[in-house]
């Protein structure tokens, strides 16, 4: 298990937490460069402040990092996809979207325009354990799971797959790794908004979140803090 510190006051998020009385511990899967969590992490540290939280980041592999916050063992989860409560029925979706990522099919030997998910069909497909969206969206496709990012990365390096679905953030990656021949493939397959979900015992505080949350959005307080957690990740991105 990863612990993850608060996230970086110098983007924009309140400076004294020393009124903070509560931690709020949010499970998120144990994934490196990862940009909606950069964002999600923002936010949210910023969110539960103005309610007098500290948020408490704690990583995990990726599917039992909701396993793990439905059973009540964290507070919640950091960001997901909306409508995970049908299939985690202890979660609460709260309604504002606090981050975002998009899908990206990676390739080493082949160039073509992403026009869909079918345009994949003839492919190879490699994508991490765990990547809910791909696998709902790749049924019937010739796809191998492979267990993380740099596994399918280098098996895509290798030649033992055509394409891998990964993330914006898996730039990074691919960058550490060294793989130039890599490349991303254009459009993004999709773009996602992100909710955050908490345990049901904290129905009441989810109420708050919300209501801070939406304040956050109207004011235009929460954009502006992902534009800058955007950046401060990719400019992380280029420094290592």
């Amino acid at each position: 298990m990863t612990t993850h510190s608060h996230a970086d006051n110098h983007i924009g998020i309140s400076q004294d937490k020393t009124h903070l009385k509560e931690n709020i511990v949010i499970s998120q899967p144990s994934l490196e460069y990862s940009f909606f969590q950069v964002i999600a992490q923002h936010v949210l540290t910023e969110a539960y402040a103005r309610i007098g939280k500290r948020a408490v980041f704690q990583g995990y592999p990726i599917k039992r990092s909701l396993t793990i916050a439905d059973n009540g063992v964290t507070d919640g989860e950091l960001a997901r996809v909306a409508g995970l409560q049908k299939k985690y029925p202890n979660l609460i979706q709260i309604s504002v979207p606090i981050s975002y990522d998009q899908a990206i099919v990676y390739s080493k030997k082949y160039a073509f325009k992403v026009e869909g998910w079918q345009s994949l069909k003839p492919y190879k497909i490699n994508y991490n354990n765990g990547f809910m969206y791909a696998e709902q969206k790749t049924k019937g496709m010739d796809v191998e799971v492979v267990t993380t990012v740099e596994q399918g990365l280098q098996k895509l390096n290798a030649g033992r797959s055509d394409l891998f679905i990964g993330l914006l953030g898996d730039q990074c990656l691919i960058k550490k790794l060294n793989l130039p021949d890599i490349k991303s493939l254009n459009p993004p397959i999709d773009t996602q908004n992100l909710f955050h979900y908490l345990h049901k015992r904290h129905k009441d505080l989810a109420l708050k979140l919300e209501a801070v949350l939406l304040q956050m959005q109207e004011s235009g307080e929460l954009k502006a803090i992902q534009v800058q957690a955007r950046q401060y990740f990719f400019n992380q991105c280029e420094s290592k």
